[in-house]
């Protein structure tokens, strides 16, 4: 095959007339090849006579990327031709192509230069080759450094042929009219070239351009004043020709402007159709899925023995979405229907705003002043569709409330799946109508997911080619804000959504079941294909076998023969076996022996013992699969780090916890010994609040009503408030006397007065005896321990002076 032209080799070579009709020569093959024009072009007559319109320039772009023209005018109105002309400049410009290789207006529509579209085809082919130059390197190359906005998984320029030169054996004719005529225009070229195009500062003779736009440097010495220079002394002739270069320059800046405000306004029209024809779209999508499968799903639930809730929840919101996206679609006809008209009927909608708001819009070519034709009304919202979205953004909760309920929606659905295999054959039906056209249900349910970063991407389009004078732009602006932010969360759930779908679609594909749990939250699906598998740990073929790839797991399938009855179009498979990666490490093979080449290799982590090698067909296919495993690997490698690094903190914690409420515990029994004798049945925390018990003791001073003593109730009631006693058994912890140091004597039991005593070894002294069950089951207040009499205890400490008497019936009555 012939060489490439590139960037270099087109604006090289030898100057003869001969080789610049062979280029011219190979671009015209090239664009019959691209954009098939009827009739094609031919070396014979040349590329100038039909480019001179513009418009098979523009249709040759619009064939490489459809977005880079947004308008083609088949007009032969003058000023419309040089408008195709300048949207192919603006565009081949945007696409990379240096501006001193762009043809200007006149050298198309006056064919004054074609070597210049020449020289601007070959740029465009050069900078294609080295596009996918450098996708088959990143795809090949595993260290190759690949930006975000990369996208190795499609070729770019797919299925469109390459510029290529021709070749020495191709021989083509021409006519000597055709040799001269290129030749004058050979002339004219070399001149321009000469005198406008930069050179490199190695090639003498050559004065560089940007030299005339620089100040000369002059050294200025230290501590010398300056003084200004004197004004430049021009003749009447010499203004003269400032003043018409002045005039020429200025006069190019306002065309260029001219046409760039032109190209904006027709990219406006162009994402304001383009939001028109996806809204009715959308529009009728909505409504086959309410009528075409909600309707039937809802008329045949009970022959299909389905829960009437759960059909209704998987179509949740979707009524009062489509109502006001019918709403919606309607403003959207009656703003977009009449973009550019500066007069609408009378019978339209908005004439009630026009005629009570009236101003004419910056954008309208009409004055004020002039006639409006009978029965039309000015049109006050022409080119304007911001407000309409403004007002759409307090419906958005609608969308939000949707998208939060659609993972369990679309986890429903597939358990009534598989509940009630009829109605799987009635979506297929359903499915079959004209509007659904043999999509599945699960396309249709995703639609409103979908819809919000759609909005925001059109809007974004429309506010990139609105101008900041423009009456559109305050409100465009706000919308767009609002709506981006609900897209970043419509999206992120959106994402979660397609995966989900995607998971549960793989996993019907098993016939068999899983080791794990494939439908995971917090798992993700990144590829498939088929490879070849060599099982290592065991003495095995290297077979081939269908790899499913996750974010932490693999999966290795046998394809097998569907079960009898089973009439989906989906291959079948067996899981042969599941991989964590989070326990493995992804090496690549070496291609010094026939088997390790194209292949890499899943090793043990811990134990650096072989797993599994894979081997692709070609070392495409391997660098990608061996790339995204890679990078697979290690993000599950640091999962893990962090999920036992949580769980060692989490443990911890628990540590801290415990032995916080044991020491409290320990401390509470230490200074109530009272408390080691009797079992709680609450809480840990309850247990050694010790600041809750004497809560919970102040609030039930009262006696138990099982005390069964009249005359401990007496007693009670005769003494202190601060001072009265709890006698009965208690029911729980937070009813039993708390003791404070203070050992409270009962007069009936020991013959003394109710009178607190002071007892500073109290809590050194040791508890007192646990009594057997038998007693402790006793009902009399002598035989429970609860009721023993406090006198033993007073009486193996040392007796206080009646200072420090005094001072603790004082300490006890305030508190």
């Amino acid at each position: 095959m012939a060489s490439a032209y590139t960037a270099t080799q087109g604006g090289g070579g030898t100057d003869s007339v001969l080789e610049v009709l062979r280029r011219e020569a190979a671009a015209i093959r090239w664009i019959n090849a691209v954009s098939a024009p009827s009739p094609p072009l031919s070396p014979e007559v040349g590329l100038a006579p039909r480019c001179k319109d513009g418009i098979l320039l523009c249709k040759f772009l619009q064939a490489i990327d459809e977005k880079i023209v947004p308008l083609i005018h088949d007009s032969k109105a003058t000023f419309l031709v040089k408008e195709n002309i300048a949207f192919f400049i603006y565009g081949a410009e945007d696409f990379g192509v240096p501006p001193y290789k762009t043809p200007s207006i006149e050298d198309v529509f006056l064919e004054k230069d074609f070597i210049t579209v020449v020289e601007c085809l070959e740029e465009i082919g050069g900078l294609m080759h080295k596009k996918r130059a450098h996708w088959q390197h990143a795809r090949t190359n595993v260290d190759a450094q690949v930006s975000s906005e990369d996208h190795l998984d499609t070729e770019p320029f797919s299925g469109i042929p390459l510029l290529y030169a021709l070749s020495s054996n191709e021989t083509v004719e021409f006519s000597a009219e055709r040799m001269e005529e290129c030749q004058r225009v050979l002339k004219k070229h070399r001149f321009r070239r000469d005198q406008y195009r930069p050179r490199s500062a190695s090639q003498q003779g050559v004065t560089d351009p940007s030299s005339f736009l620089k100040a000369p440097v002059v050294e200025r010495k230290k501590n010398v004043p300056i003084t200004p220079r004197e004004p430049l002394k021009l003749s009447a002739k010499d203004l003269l020709y400032v003043v018409m270069i002045q005039t020429r320059f200025r006069a190019y800046l306002q065309r260029r402007q001219m046409h760039l405000r032109n190209r904006e306004k027709a990219y406006r029209a162009r994402v304001a159709k383009e939001l028109l024809e996806t809204e009715e779209t959308y529009v009728s999508d909505l409504a086959c899925l309410l009528s075409d499968f909600r309707s039937p799903i809802l008329e045949n639930f009970r022959s299909l023995k389905l829960s009437e809730d759960k059909v209704r929840s998987v179509f949740a919101h979707l009524d009062t979405i489509f109502a006001y996206q019918k709403v919606l679609y309607g403003d959207l006809c009656e703003r977009i229907n009449h973009w550019s008209d500066d007069y609408i009927a009378a019978k339209d909608p908005v004439l009630a705003a026009s005629q009570t708001e009236p101003g004419p819009s910056s954008c309208s070519t009409s004055s004020p002043k002039d006639e409006i034709p009978p029965g039309m009304v000015r049109n006050t919202k022409k080119e304007r569709v911001g407000d309409v979205f403004l007002a759409m953004t307090a419906y958005l909760k609608l969308y939000t409330q949707y998208v939060q309920n659609f993972n369990t929606a679309s986890t429903t659905l597939q358990d009534l799946k598989l509940q009630s295999p009829g109605l799987c054959k009635l979506l297929v039906e359903c499915g079959k109508s004209k509007r659904a056209k043999n999509k599945d249900i699960s396309s249709f349910l995703i639609m409103p997911v979908q819809r919000i970063p759609r909005y925001a991407l059109l809007l974004d389009n429309l506010l990139k080619y609105t101008p900041e004078d423009h009456p559109d732009y305050k409100d465009l602006s706000e919308a767009v804000t609002k709506v981006k932010d609900v897209a970043n969360y419509v999206n992120e759930k959106a994402k979660e959504a397609e995966n989900i779908q995607k998971v549960l679609n793989v996993r019907s594909q098993f016939q068999n079941q899983l080791d794990v749990k494939l439908a995971e939250a917090h798992r993700r699906y990144l590829m498939e294909g088929d490879l070849m598998v060599l099982d290592e740990t065991k003495r095995s073929k290297e077979e081939r076998r269908h790899v499913w790839l996750f974010n932490d797991l693999i999966l290795i399938g046998k394809e097998v023969r569907p079960k009898r009855g089973d009439d989906s179009k989906q291959p079948k498979y067996k899981c042969i076996r599941t991989i964590k990666l989070a326990f493995t490490s992804c090496h690549s093979m070496p291609d010094t022996h026939a088997n390790f080449l194209d292949a890499f290799r899943l090793n043990n982590a811990d134990l650096a013992v072989p797993l599994v090698r894979f081997r692709g067909e070609d070392a495409i296919e391997k660098t990608q699969w061996h790339r995204a495993v890679r990078e697979a690997v290690e993000v599950s490698l640091q999962q893990r780090r962090v999920d036992e690094h949580r769980k060692l903190e989490r443990a911890q914690r628990k540590a801290r916890t415990a032995k916080k409420a044991l020491a409290s515990r320990f401390l509470t029994i230490r200074q109530n010994p009272d408390l080691a004798t009797q079992r709680f049945q609450g809480k840990t925390s309850d247990i050694s609040n010790l600041s809750l018990l004497r809560k919970r003791h102040q609030e039930k001073r009262q006696p138990s009503p099982r005390s069964g003593s009249s005359q401990t109730s007496t007693n009670s009631s005769e003494s202190p408030p601060c001072l009265s006693a709890t006698v009965g058994p208690l029911r729980h912890e937070s009813e039993r006397p708390i003791s404070t140091g203070l050992v409270r004597q009962r007069s009936r039991s020991v013959g003394l007065e109710d009178k607190p005593e002071y007892s500073p070894n109290l809590r050194q002294s040791p508890p007192p005896p646990r009594p057997p069950r038998a007693a402790a089951a006793s009902t009399t207040p002598e035989a429970s321990p609860r009721t023993q009499p406090a006198t033993d205890i007073a009486e193996s400490a040392s007796m206080p002076s009646v200072a420090m008497r005094k001072h603790a019936s004082i300490r006890t009555t305030l508190s």
